[in-house]
């Protein structure tokens, strides 16, 4: 049975985020502390905040930002299709 079914959605089946992009114009700390006034603590990150080609070095220290700060990161913007069958990636 879905947790939806009975009519009740209990408060733990669904977590919000926020998309970084929302912060475009703040650095990334600036943005995860925003993310915790509005009461959140899970993050999806636009190339603004970690450029897709970001370096090991670069991911892991973002990755532990966010863990310091008590946010989950949990994926990556919209990653756009430069050709037809997602070849140009």
């Amino acid at each position: 049975a879905s947790v939806f079914s009975s009519g009740e959605i209990p408060v733990d089946a669904i977590k919000f985020g926020i998309a970084s992009y929302s912060f475009r114009n703040f650095p990334v700390e600036k943005a995860l502390d925003m993310t915790l006034r509005c009461g959140i603590h899970r993050i999806t990150f636009k190339s603004v905040h970690l450029p897709l080609d970001s370096d090991e070095d670069t991911i892991k220290k973002t990755v532990a930002l966010c863990s310091e700060k008590g946010i989950t990161l949990y994926g990556g913007g919209v990653i756009y299709m430069t050709s037809k069958g997602g070849s140009g990636i």
